[in-house]
């Protein structure tokens, strides 16, 4: 066995993982149950113990989401700390790329909050709405997530059973080269599309074109994680040569990483849900954490401008 799947914070995790995807598979038979059975204008006592039943595997639902957000905290403090130990790595970047599962393994966990997000505003919707109109969409959404939580789980022991500390490593400045950016476009180019898009998706959310902004905003999400890593990164590190979407989660650049990749996941959050349900302050609240996001992201890209006149 791989001795770093006994590592205290490794070894944390997979327990977690493992008692939250056993809850979720107890919440995903009784909703297999409940869809089968369910009658929303039926008054029938089986409808009455279906509904009762309903709330249990909400609540289950809805805790298991909120402490997979922690888990995913934790998981990050994880890989960080994991880089200390595996030699050539000096960030998250490392360790991820250390095997082909780490890369997965971070698109999925990102794909799952986002989805997790959007049930739980559909939950709440549903909570406030006359006649269960979300309520088997909900349990649909949830089922789909299920199975990612399973292709979650295999992927994430997968990552860590095939990590090890004998095989050098990248570090982030090897791994990060302009060859390896989107399409191998130049930073102005890369910029530039960043830019645009957003404008872009700024306007769709202000016109309230819901198609548009559904796709911009994954658009801009992709878009943002080349352009942070190959650009905006290299004026929080104030060095050209360093370019890591992972460092800046590191307490030397005050976990700044945190705040803008939190912004980030809520502004597309907020976004989708304004696609789907189409109100005001969705949009506005979409529009609000998109520009908290990009006042984070090149805060000081403008003041390096400012100071020197000039790029890095």
């Amino acid at each position: 066995m791989n001795s770093l799947l006994l590592h205290p914070e490794v070894l944390t995790l997979q327990i977690v993982s493992l008692i939250l995807f056993g809850s979720l598979s107890v919440a995903a038979v009784f909703a297999v149950h409940i869809i089968r059975e369910w009658q929303a204008k039926s008054h029938t006592q089986q409808q009455y113990a279906l509904e009762k039943r309903s709330y249990f595997v909400v609540t289950l639902i809805e805790l298991s989401f909120f402490v997979y957000i922690a888990h995913l905290l934790f998981f990050i403090y994880t890989i960080n700390d994991l880089s200390a130990v595996i030699p050539g790595a000096m960030c998250a970047a490392g360790v991820v790329s250390a095997n082909g599962y780490g890369g997965w393994l971070m698109m999925v966990k990102i794909v799952i909050i986002l989805l997790a997000l959007i049930w739980l505003y559909v939950n709440k919707e549903d909570l406030h709405t006359k006649g269960f109109i979300y309520f088997k969409p909900k349990l649909y959404l949830f089922l789909g997530l299920y199975g990612l939580f399973f292709v979650d789980l295999l992927l994430q022991y997968s990552f860590f059973a095939k990590l090890t500390t004998l095989t050098p490593v990248l570090c982030c400045s090897r791994i990060y080269t302009q060859a390896d950016t989107l399409f191998s476009l130049s930073n102005s180019l890369l910029v530039t599309l960043f830019m645009g898009t957003f404008v872009a998706l700024f306007i769709a959310l202000w016109k309230r074109r819901r198609r548009s902004v559904a796709a911009l905003a994954l658009l801009f999400m992709v878009l943002s994680y080349f352009a942070i890593s190959y650009f905006f990164s290299t004026y929080i590190y104030e060095l050209p040569t360093h370019k890591c979407p992972y460092c800046i989660l590191q307490k030397e650049y005050y976990f700044i990483g945190y705040f803008i990749y939190t912004a980030l996941i809520i502004a597309t959050f907020y976004a989708l849900v304004s696609a789907i349900f189409d109100k005001q302050e969705l949009y506005r609240k979409a529009e609000l954490w998109y520009l908290l996001f990009m006042v984070t992201v090149t805060l000081k890209f403008v003041y390096y401008l400012l100071v020197n006149h000039t790029f890095l």
